[in-house]
C-alpha cells in the first residue's frame, strides 16, 4: 500500500533551520515514544495538524451541535444575576 502523500510521485523537500535544542529534543523523544524516525514523526505532526484545520466550517458545525446539545440541557433563560454569580465564581 502506497502513503496517500507518495501517490503524486516527487516530493518536496522542506527544511528547517534553526531549531532550539529544547525543541529538537522533545521531537526526538516524541519520535522514538512513536515508532518513527524524526522525519516521520514530522510529517505526521504537520499532516495531522493540517488535516485539523482542513474544515473550519465542520469544525464551526460542531462546536454548535455540541452548544445545542448542552443548551438543551436546561430550561428557561438565566438572570444577569445569576449569570454575574457564576462568572465570580469561576474566578480565583
Amino acid at each position: 500500500m502506497t502513503p496517500e502523500w507518495l501517490q503524486g510521485g516527487a516530493m518536496t523537500t522542506l527544511t528547517v533551520k534553526n531549531v532550539p535544542d529544547h525543541v529538537h529534543k522533545k521531537l526526538r523523544l516524541r519520535a522514538s515514544a512513536s515508532r518513527r524516525s524524526l522525519n516521520s514523526e514530522l510529517l505526521h505532526i504537520i499532516e495531522s495538524t493540517l488535516e485539523a484545520d482542513q474544515d473550519p466550517a465542520a469544525e464551526a458545525a460542531g462546536i454548535l451541535r455540541k452548544a445545542r446539545e448542552l443548551r438543551s440541557r436546561f430550561s428557561g433563560e438565566l438572570t444577569s444575576a445569576e449569570v454575574d454569580a457564576a462568572i465570580d465564581e469561576g474566578r480565583p
